[in-house]
């Protein structure tokens, strides 16, 4: 939050214990790029957001892993060279 933003804040009997709040004012003005990281058959994906200015970091988007996913083989065993071959 800014000074600004925070200078805006009505203080009433509904929140007057603001009036004894200690603020820590966010003096960068967050310039974010993010790196997406895709989701693996055991692991969720994510995106990393991280500020240019000052390495401030989050993660967002949270994606879930894929899971495995067996397809249908066909296994067959050629009788003359004993070769064992998968088909998918």
């Amino acid at each position: 939050m800014s000074e600004k933003e925070w200078n805006k804040i009505s203080i009433g009997p509904d929140n007057a214990s603001l009036l004894s709040a200690i603020i820590h004012f966010n003096s960068c003005e967050h310039k974010y790029n993010s790196l997406v990281t895709t989701p693996t058959c055991t692991e969720k994906g994510y995106t990393t957001n991280t500020c240019s200015r000052c390495s401030d970091t989050y993660k967002s988007n949270e994606v879930a892993a894929t899971g495995h996913s067996y397809d249908e083989y066909i296994t067959t065993k050629d009788l003359v060279s004993s070769t064992i071959k998968v088909k998918n």
